[in-house]
C-alpha cells in the first residue's frame, strides 16, 4: 500500500520526537513497522525530499526549513 507524504512525515516525526517506540508508532498510524523503520532511515539520510517527486520550490523550501528545525531540536537533546 502506498502512503501519502503527510502520513509518512507525521509517523516519522512522531517517532523521532520520542512520543512512542517504532512498533507503537506503526500501530498508531496503521503502518507496518518495517516500512516505518525504512522511512525513518531514509528521512535521516536524505530528509523528506526523498519522498516527493513533483513539488514546487516553495514547498521544498518549507519542508527543508521544517526538517532543519526538527533536526536541530533533536540534536540539542544530545550534549557535546
Amino acid at each position: 500500500m502506498k502512503h501519502s507524504f503527510e502520513i509518512k512525515l507525521a509517523a516519522v516525526n512522531h517517532y523521532l520526537a520520542g512520543h512512542a517506540g517504532i512498533i507503537s508508532t506503526a500501530k498508531l498510524f496503521q503502518l507496518s513497522h518495517p516500512s516505518l523503520s525504512h522511512w525513518i532511515n531514509l528521512f535521516l539520510l536524505h530528509g523528506p525530499r526523498h519522498w516527493i517527486a513533483d513539488t514546487s520550490v516553495a514547498i521544498l523550501l518549507k519542508i527543508n526549513f521544517a526538517w532543519f528545525f526538527m533536526l536541530s531540536g533533536i540534536l540539542s537533546l544530545y550534549p557535546g
